[in-house]
């Protein structure tokens, strides 16, 4: 508890809610790590609603990409999928995230030539 006291007073962003999306958001990846995506989707969707509600813009961004990646890896067809990339690839570009928008950028165009035609 003393650590925790300690990361809020250096942070001051770090509150209760933040770190309960936080804690959401590493179980998540742990679950996908593990193969386990009906639980990672139940804690995806639970960040999604957490991260909309207290305005946490670069979570949203996250857990759309990990819902998409996810129900990837359930054989979802990616046509039923794309909205959750795009949606992703639209909160990387707002938040500024280079990295992430360039790993959803690959992704979409690899993918949806494959599914639609080129991606611009």
């Amino acid at each position: 508890m003393h650590r925790l006291k300690e990361l809020k007073e250096k942070t001051p962003i770090c509150t209760k809610k933040n770190l309960k999306i936080y804690i959401l958001y590493q179980k998540t990846i742990i679950e996908l790590n593990y193969h386990h995506y009906d639980a990672a989707l139940k804690d995806i969707g639970q960040g999604l609603q957490l991260s909309r509600n207290y305005a946490c813009t670069a979570y949203v961004g996250q857990f759309l990409y990990y819902k998409g990646l996810c129900l990837e890896k359930k054989g979802v067809p990616f046509k039923n999928i794309l909205k959750h990339y795009e949606e992703a690839h639209f909160f990387a570009s707002f938040t500024n995230n280079l990295p992430f928008k360039k790993l959803l950028s690959d992704k979409l165009s690899t993918r949806k030539e494959e599914s639609y035609g080129v991606y611009n």
